[in-house]
């Protein structure tokens, strides 16, 4: 899946949001979050999130505005 990402858009930045953590097993998520893990110079980040309890949501978010900021 790496190098269809990398296919996709070669210059895009990628954070990846794995929401709905608390609907999901601990050891469930440590398991996605390895598989979405990518070694890529696109992936910035891979976040467990939750919109209902707002877990990662705001350190996700952060991440990307550092990213809009480092490309302007």
């Amino acid at each position: 899946m790496n190098s269809q990402i990398t296919l996709l858009k070669p210059k895009s930045t990628i954070v990846i949001s794995l929401n709905k953590a608390d609907l999901v097993a601990q050891e469930k998520l440590n398991k996605l979050s390895e598989a979405y893990n990518f070694d890529s110079e696109q992936v910035i980040a891979t976040y467990i999130t939750s919109a209902k309890t707002g877990q990662d949501v705001t350190n996700m978010f952060d991440k990307i505005a550092q990213a809009i900021a480092l490309y302007k």
